[in-house]
């Protein structure tokens, strides 16, 4: 009987009686890598302005995640604006301040089943303010 291992091993070899070897692919991950790293090099950096927080005194990271001021080119932390406004309201036990959008918050009240009503409106950011802002972030992106 013949060994299984040999049988194998005939058949992977070449009519000469030496072993075939495939030939080989171009690795395509690597050359998506490289192609990845030579466009990231294409495009520059965005520099993200990083003003200080009026309310707090750090730097803002993110400043698509701040909020203007009343003061021109003053920005705050979007939590230092959500405390500021809980401190200002005097909250009740069941109440809290949520962001509704458009630079406006809300005093919400919920009830034992989960409902939730508001309670007051409070425009924080100018709808002027907050359209110049967001065209200034998106121009930032470009």
């Amino acid at each position: 009987m013949e060994n299984k291992g040999q049988q194998n091993s005939f058949k992977k070899a070449g009519k000469d009686g030496t072993k075939r070897r495939k030939a080989r692919r171009p690795n395509r991950q690597n050359s998506e890598l490289k192609e990845r790293k030579r466009s990231k090099k294409e495009f520059p950096t965005i520099m993200e302005p990083l003003p200080k927080c009026s309310l707090c005194g750090k730097t803002i990271e993110n400043i698509a995640e701040a909020i203007t001021e009343v003061e021109p080119n003053t920005f705050s932390h979007f939590d230092c604006v959500l405390q500021k406004i809980a401190k200002q309201e005097n909250l009740g036990e069941n109440q809290k301040v949520s962001y509704i959008g458009k630079g406006i918050f809300a005093v919400v009240e919920s009830d034992n089943k989960g409902n939730f009503q508001f309670i007051k409106k409070i425009v924080y950011e100018e709808p002027e303010k907050f359209e110049a802002m967001k065209l200034y972030v998106e121009e930032l992106k470009k």
